[in-house]
């Protein structure tokens, strides 16, 4: 009974009862969307490199050797020996090393030297492997054939290669340069799997072919330099060990990092971002409470008829309270749910989009307890925010008694 009686009131107020409702929606819309895209994006951002246990590079922050040897930032501060790879790879801890060279680009993706162990390997997001475009896992012979490359998906869309095509490098990380290697044609013998990581944007060759093109391979293992080399361990209780003792390597300078720990601290840097989003859309929602007390308030002399006719027909002052709340819980139900309506058609319409363009992969399910917590929260703030109102009914009836 009190619920249709709600429900009539509000229809007879259906402007001032929609508005509050628009406001509502966006409010909860905003919330939820900026909260599970945060918690997506975190997610993505640190699965960006899995399985590997360390990083190594010439001595420089950890967030500066991050950058250039996962997400092809910046520049190394030098070039690491092979001497001090072969030391590293020695260590009876070390199960593999993965060498990587950068300097070169194709078109402005960047082009990244290694060998087979790469593909073999390095994964990212929950420990997933790299696979071609055809889900295919690449061979210990990747590399066999000279002057071959494997692009990553993002390549291949936006320059439209497909494998057998020849590419040039170039020489440099810019995205224009004067230099290129004309005399050495590649070619694509497999596209990767689109993965939401750098790799998307890279050009992958071999370690020999890059020497051969810069005219270096006939250096001595002595003279060859690599950017830096990826580190997988038999234990993970080894970590620290290792880590000190490359830091504290007296041949050569060098740098050893825990992927987790420097994405965990440059997430740290970018976050202030998401919490300014996240104060928006609180002030959003605090704003929209103060629209429903407003509208509430606003309605009270005009319904103060309403109210002496509810008591004449044997309405409680109790009553008029209640049913003011469950006025601003029907508002706040219907808002809860149709922002959560729209935010999950939102990410159905454009994850394909922040997949493909920012390497952004987020879920249409947005049902998790982050937005349990948001609903709650919001139908709390709603009784506290209609909680005067409601007073002021009951006060002002209970005279009548």
């Amino acid at each position: 009974m009190l619920s249709k009686l709600a429900v009539k009131s509000l229809l007879n107020r259906k402007v001032s009862a929609f508005l509050t409702l628009i406001s509502l929606t966006v409010s909860v819309f905003l919330l939820v969307s900026v909260e599970h895209a945060r918690t997506q994006t975190k997610e993505s951002f640190n699965r960006t490199v899995s399985g590997v246990d360390m990083i190594v590079g010439a001595r420089t922050s950890s967030l500066n050797l991050l950058l250039h040897s996962v997400f092809r930032i910046g520049n190394p501060s030098n070039t690491v020996s092979w001497e001090s790879l072969e030391m590293v790879q020695s260590h009876p801890q070390v199960s593999w090393v993965i060498p990587i060279s950068l300097g070169d680009s194709h078109r402005g993706f960047a082009v990244l030297g290694t060998n087979e162990d790469y593909f073999k390997y390095y994964q990212y997001g929950n420990q997933q492997p790299l696979k071609t475009r055809e889900a295919h896992t690449l061979s210990d012979t990747v590399f066999a054939q000279p002057l071959t490359s494997i692009v990553g998906s993002d390549v291949a869309k936006q320059l439209g290669y497909q494998v057998g095509d020849e590419i040039t490098l170039s020489h440099g990380t810019g995205n224009i340069s004067f230099t290129h290697h004309d005399d050495h044609k590649f070619t694509i013998a497999a596209i990767l799997q689109k993965t939401g990581t750098p790799i998307d944007k890279t050009v992958h060759i071999s370690m020999r072919d890059l020497a051969h093109i810069h005219g270096q391979e006939s250096l001595p293992d002595k003279e060859k330099k690599v950017t830096a080399f990826l580190v997988g361990l038999n234990s993970p209780i080894a970590v620290l060990q290792l880590q000190y003792l490359v830091n504290q390597y007296q041949t050569e300078a060098l740098s050893a990092i825990v992927p987790g720990v420097a994405l965990a601290e440059l997430w740290n840097l970018i976050g202030t971002v998401e919490k300014v989003l996240l104060l928006i859309t609180v002030l959003v929602l605090i704003s929209s409470m103060l629209g429903l007390a407003i509208m509430l308030l606003s309605s009270m002399r005009e319904r103060a008829q309403e109210m002496k006719i509810l008591r004449v027909v044997g309405a409680k002052p109790i009553t008029l309270f209640f049913l003011l709340q469950l006025e601003s819980l029907v508002l706040a139900i219907l808002g809860a749910g149709l922002g959560v309506f729209v935010s999950m058609s939102f990410f159905m319409m454009f994850n394909s989009f922040l997949s493909e363009q920012y390497g952004i992969f987020v879920s249409a399910n947005v049902f998790n307890l982050s937005t349990l917590n948001i609903l709650l929260a919001v139908l709390t703030a709603t009784f506290l925010v209609s909680f005067i109102p409601a007073m002021s009914a009951y006060r002002s009836n209970s005279a009548l008694s």
